[in-house]
């Protein structure tokens, strides 16, 4: 079976892919945790930030294996891989939202509930 990606194939089989992969993974992150530090009195963009580097350090933590074992696949197989990636760092961060939001309903919930006793 082939998967054609068209422009995306060709560079994820080049190494300018794995390059920028390699530069880019640090100084995002870098970048994100001094964002953090200098807008961390503003609650909303704090509360972003956080949900932005929370869905790239687990996706960061997901996708380093799938790095490391590339270099024992072939190509095709390591496309698959990298959609199967796509589709699981997608996942991640709804997953991650929807946690977040949950945890604040029951705790708003719980509010309610002890009012409603008063």
């Amino acid at each position: 079976m082939e998967i054609d990606l068209g422009a995306l194939g060709s560079f994820i089989n080049s190494e300018k892919f794995f390059g920028s992969l390699a530069i880019g993974f640090p100084v995002l992150t870098i970048g994100l945790l001094m964002l953090y530090s200098i807008f961390k009195k503003i609650f909303f963009v704090k509360k972003i930030l956080r949900f932005i580097i929370l869905t790239f350090g687990l996706s960061v933590i997901v996708f380093i294996p799938f790095i490391f074992f590339s270099a024992f696949i072939g190509f095709e197989k390591l496309k698959l891989t990298l959609i199967y990636l796509a589709i699981l760092i997608c996942v991640t961060g709804f997953t991650l939202f929807n946690t977040e939001e949950t945890v604040n309903f029951l705790k708003d919930a719980s509010k309610l509930k002890n009012a409603q006793k008063d």
